[in-house]
């Protein structure tokens, strides 16, 4: 799986990522790099790379990380369990200066931080889920960057997909996302899983 970009009038597509199993998660402000999650001997972690091509940057080492997307601001906004459990965590976008941003008591993905920079959402799960949640009872929370504060703005079936990539509206007041519905079982008992999109919400 690789990273390719294309011009909207489908010309000169490249390939800017090579080896290893890769997820776009964003794209920097001045739309020079791309942030992305990749697996490299079997350890996954946050990558930058140049939009015209270039080397990838690995920016973590510690713990598992994913979901990086960059804010207005140009900093790097991903989830990490280096803490123990899986939270939001923001870093410069070379890697120094990692912070904590989220002390819950839940297991946190996938932050999208608005056009504005005043808001962030996430993804959160039980902390019995282990690895990327998938078709389970999640949350979506929206932070307060200024004061740290979050509230819960959706309980959905979802998880892995729901909010992976950058998805606030140009005018900070809506998210998209993607919620599942769980299909009835087969006849021999499988149970399927269909996406279903959601409406958006106001965040405010």
């Amino acid at each position: 799986m690789s990273i390719y970009v294309v011009s909207l009038d489908g010309r000169g597509n490249r390939r800017v990522t090579h080896g290893g199993v890769v997820e776009f998660h964003g794209w920097s402000p001045d739309g020079t790099m791309i942030a992305f999650a990749g697996t490299r001997h079997g350890h996954r972690d946050v990558y930058t790379v140049p939009v015209v091509g270039g080397g990838e940057t690995r920016l973590t080492s510690t713990g598992a990380n994913d979901g990086p997307d960059f804010g207005p601001d140009g900093a790097i906004y991903f989830n990490s369990d280096r803490s123990g459990a899986m939270q939001i965590w923001r870093m410069n976008a070379d890697g120094t200066h990692a912070e904590q941003l989220t002390h819950d008591d839940t297991n946190d993905w996938f932050p999208h931080v608005s056009a504005d920079g005043k808001q962030m959402v996430y993804l959160s799960c039980t902390k019995a889920i282990v690895g990327q949640p998938a078709n389970t009872d999640v949350s979506l929370r929206l932070m307060d960057i200024s004061t740290g504060q979050s509230r819960v703005l959706v309980d959905l079936l979802g998880g892995e997909g729901t909010i992976n990539a950058p998805s606030w509206s140009p005018d900070n007041h809506h998210l998209a996302f993607t919620g599942y519905e769980m299909l009835s079982a087969s006849a021999d008992g499988t149970e399927f899983v269909m996406v279903a999109p959601r409406p958006d919400i106001p965040s405010k």
